[in-house]
């Protein structure tokens, strides 16, 4: 009796039913509140928000690419520039990669993180104004910087193969929503075809607000959604809501590097000495990747003066200072504690 309503609840959760949305929000509020005090879904809320209004932008702004961007994410979750960054995508390639053929072949990412300050490659271009402008308006808020931007790498050393009928349906990477108000940007690296390692993403899924992954089969995406593979010639990028299902696809001896930063609405960003705990967190915890601290993450946030107040906004909850009350030993090691800081979205 019992494994066949558990089975019942399984599928009618897969289908999004308003019931059992209500019931999941019931069951897990903290996410739909996070997304409250942050103006997501009832707007500002007196005396309650958390959101800030955003700052003007004080340089020129890319207002086509902007609406494009926009529109494609308020209609499908995402959008996606092929190749429209090729010169920064081989600059950041020949600084901090190593030629593909040397990574390990691993079913998790390689990833390094950078202070977001370290140098002008990656300064100018994760606080690149037209892109703030963009967060900004697709939240209605000021965006932050979630924590440093990363490199990965993610060079399969097996294939993904659903699990056909079975929820969930996969070991590993299943389909899931990240951090209430995360917005991403992906820059892809080297060229990717929709045969090699790459992202999936359930278009117009972002649509639907969830209280958590849910357990998810390939069945129920394929039946529901468009499916949309996140590839492209190196330079590629695409922006997009993390409210929407997707997963990483895959493929043996294929790889797929990205250049990565996340903004949110201010809520759970990282300040640089933390993230620099977490790191050693998600160590002692098991965490499957492989997470390295690249150029300046021992180093303190520099806003040089050429930063615009927009962009200096973007940086402020990287460089709050934070204090955690345990160490990192006990707070890694004591699972009746709360749980700790992961880099995880």
């Amino acid at each position: 009796m019992y494994q066949t309503l558990k089975a019942a609840y399984r599928r009618a959760f897969i289908t999004d039913h308003p019931v059992m949305l209500m019931i999941g929000h019931l069951r897990q509020p903290k996410r739909f509140v996070r997304l409250a005090l942050y103006d997501q879904v009832f707007g500002k809320l007196p005396l309650l928000s958390r959101a800030r209004p955003a700052l003007p932008a004080s340089g020129p702004i890319d207002e086509a690419f902007v609406e494009k961007a926009y529109g494609d994410i308020r209609d499908q979750g995402i959008s996606i520039f092929p190749g429209l960054f090729a010169k920064q995508a081989q600059a950041l390639r020949e600084q901090y990669m190593r030629p593909l053929e040397a990574y390990e072949e691993f079913d998790r990412y390689d990833r390094i993180f950078f202070n977001p300050t370290c140098n002008d490659l990656i300064s100018s271009f994760i606080l690149n104004e037209t892109f703030l402008v963009l967060a900004a308006k697709y939240m209605r808020c000021q965006p932050y910087l979630r924590l440093g931007p990363s490199l990965a790498v993610l060079k399969a050393a097996h294939t993904t193969i659903p699990k056909l009928g079975i929820p969930h349906g996969l070991d590993a990477n299943g389909w899931h929503i990240d951090t209430p108000t995360l917005f991403g940007f992906h820059l892809i690296l080297n060229d990717t075809s929709a045969t090699d390692t790459r992202m999936r993403y359930a278009l117009g899924s972002h649509k639907v607000r969830r209280s958590s992954s849910g357990l998810r089969s390939e069945e129920s995406i394929e039946r529901r959604y468009k499916v949309l593979d996140c590839v492209g010639p190196a330079g590629t990028l695409y922006i997009f809501d993390h409210a929407g299902l997707h997963r990483a696809h895959g493929v043996q001896g294929s790889a797929r590097a990205t250049f990565e930063f996340y903004f949110t609405a201010g809520n759970q960003c990282f300040a640089i000495e933390q993230m620099r705990w977490a790191l050693e967190i998600d160590k002692m915890r098991g965490k499957p990747d492989r997470q390295h601290l690249g150029d300046g993450m021992f180093d303190p946030i520099q806003p040089g003066p050429a930063l615009t107040p927009l962009q200096r906004e973007a940086l402020r909850a990287m460089m709050e200072k934070k204090k955690w009350k345990e160490s990192a030993n006990s707070r890694a090691r004591t699972k009746f504690l709360a749980n700790p800081p992961s880099m995880a979205g």
